[in-house]
């Protein structure tokens, strides 16, 4: 078998920005068929209980949610609060629920923090941040990498001029990622027998 590259992105298998008009987003029906759906102003995109991905009215979105026009004080009753005025989460603890009625506490919200609980009460924290490494510091090759769900910053895949440096390259691995400067396109090998 021969030495194969393949180009990670085919531009038949990819939505192009030439779909998008001003306040569309891409929809599709049915398998394969991706399509650009106009959604007007103060208005829903949904799927009712019949038919395809349409842009939802107002009274569409409501019966949806099984909620009457006006229905504020009918939601609060069931146990829902909006507080469209800050940010915070607004949440209720097992020992709320049993001995508060249901009485909503407070939890400040702060950009980026996240939110936590430990069985009985929540907090907003910080993530932590990962530890870094820098693989430049090593001189042998590592069969195995195991980032644990974290990011690789700065990463540089193997570079080459263009395609025919791609087609020529002396040392083919499947797997291996090459990047094309002239194209600023990746391929990987598929085939290196």
């Amino acid at each position: 078998m021969a030495v194969i590259w393949k180009k990670l992105a085919y531009e038949d298998d990819v939505v192009t920005k030439a779909l998008y008009d001003a306040f569309t987003v891409i929809y599709a029906d049915s398998d394969n068929t991706p399509a650009a759906l106009t959604v007007g102003a103060s208005t829903f995109v949904g799927r009712k209980s019949t038919g395809g991905i349409v842009a939802l009215s107002k009274t569409d979105a409501l019966t949806i949610l099984n909620v009457a026009d006006g229905a504020t004080a009918n939601a609060k009753a069931t146990g829902a609060e909006l507080d469209t005025a800050t940010d915070d989460v607004k949440f209720a603890t097992a020992k709320a629920l049993k001995d508060s009625h249901n009485v909503p506490s407070v939890v400040p919200g702060t950009t980026g923090n996240i939110l936590t609980s430990d069985g009985t009460d929540w907090t907003s924290a910080a993530p932590g941040a990962p530890a870094s490494h820098a693989l430049s510091a090593h001189t042998a090759a590592v069969a195995n990498l195991n980032l644990a769900g974290y990011q690789i910053n700065d990463q540089v895949i193997q570079t080459v001029a263009n395609v025919a440096a791609v087609n020529g390259y002396a040392t083919p691995v499947v797997g291996k990622i090459l990047w094309s400067t002239a194209e600023l396109s990746a391929y990987i090998c598929t085939s290196a027998a």
